[in-house]
């Protein structure tokens, strides 16, 4: 018998022996061993070590843990009550385990889920090839981040239906938008749904990668807006353009046609619906969608009768990100704002417009 081979008898018969309180430095000094002889253990080399760790796992320090989780997470040759312990800790010391380990089946993970909830379904969410219930059961979290993380995975396995609530959740969840469009597994009809909240970049990567018909998919992202801002136009009396008929007839409102030209062209597409809806001259109209202050804009998007939820959508596709406190401010100075007030102050800009042009240089 080797060297080796006795100090790993020794150390298992310390185990047996040696008072509780001090089996926290035994646990630690078989899993330096183990850890320092990686691949090269014999087999009953490896069968006491697991029976050494599975009696003293519990005594050693978190990061002792770590590093034994770390070792075991993509052995097969492990006692499952081992790999179940360490799955069943801290998501620190579990990570590894939760991400790579094989003797994990669906009906454990989704225990683990139920059991210990955000940290570790982060974590579960991140395995290779994770099957359709368990991706289920990380969609029926309806977690922004964990959404995210899920569909990052493009080997896990995720049902139509779940896709689907995946892509309704994309409205709001603007990091999902990017990962679900690189899946490969939407199908066409999501990839339609889909290509009607996405910017320019993405969907021309949907047209690519998908049977979308273009004149259908803009036809759905108008329909998408209208269902969203399906509200009364005040300012067919401030600027008399007979928007009220307009909706009467179910043509599109302005603030709908905006948000769907801004949707699907960008900036310059919602500075030419602007310019053509207020007759304002076009670099006018422009400036008020690249340079303008959040508060000119606030005036602009009110002026064409815009809804809190259509302004709040505007920030987002312009990337204008603030702080908590900034943006509660913003949209109490946007709620404030009168409509036909706000009509007026766009009219006044044909005659006299905003002093634009210095803010260029």
């Amino acid at each position: 018998m080797s060297d080796r081979a006795v100090s790993y008898e020794h150390l298992l018969r310390l185990a047996h022996q040696r008072a509780l309180d001090g089996k926290g430095g035994l646990a630690a000094s078989v899993a330096k061993m183990c850890l320092e002889s990686r691949s090269d253990l014999t087999e009953r080399e490896l069968t006491l070590t697991f029976e050494i760790l599975r009696m003293l796992i519990d005594k050693v320090e978190v990061e002792v843990r770590r590093n034994i989780s770390d070792y075991l997470s993509e052995r097969i040759d492990v006692p499952k009550d081992l790999i179940a312990f360490l799955a069943n800790d801290t998501v620190h010391v579990a990570y590894p385990i939760l991400r790579n380990s094989k003797l994990l089946t669906d009906a454990d993970l989704i225990r683990l889920i139920s059991d210990h909830g955000h940290g570790h379904a982060m974590a579960i969410a991140t395995r290779s090839d994770l099957a359709e219930p368990v991706s289920a059961i990380l969609v029926a979290m309806n977690d922004d981040l964990i959404d995210t993380t899920l569909a990052k995975n493009l080997t896990a396995q995720i049902g139509h239906s779940d896709l689907s609530h995946l892509v309704d959740r994309s409205v709001e969840n603007v990091g999902l938008r990017a990962p679900l469009a690189h899946r490969g597994d939407l199908g066409n009809d999501l990839a339609r749904n889909l290509y009607t909240v996405v910017g320019e970049a993405l969907r021309r990567h949907i047209v690519e990668n998908y049977d979308v018909d273009e004149a259908l998919a803009y036809e759905a992202m108008d329909m998408a807006v209208l269902d969203s801002l399906d509200r009364p136009d005040p300012l067919a009396d401030a600027m008399g353009t007979g928007w009220a008929e307009l909706e009467a007839r179910g043509g599109i409102l302005p603030a709908t046609k905006l948000l769907t030209r801004l949707f699907r062209d960008g900036r310059s597409g919602a500075a030419l619906a602007f310019s053509e809806q207020t007759h304002l001259p076009l670099d006018v109209a422009t400036w008020v969608f690249e340079r303008a202050d959040d508060q000119t804009l606030a005036v602009a998007m009110k002026a064409i009768g815009m809804e809190v939820d259509g302004f709040t959508s505007v920030l987002d596709h312009l990337g204008r990100g603030q702080e908590t406190d900034a943006l509660d401010r913003l949209m109490a100075y946007f709620d404030r704002i009168d409509t036909k007030t706000a009509a007026m102050v766009v009219n006044h800009w044909k005659t006299r417009a905003p002093d634009f042009r210095d803010s260029e240089a």
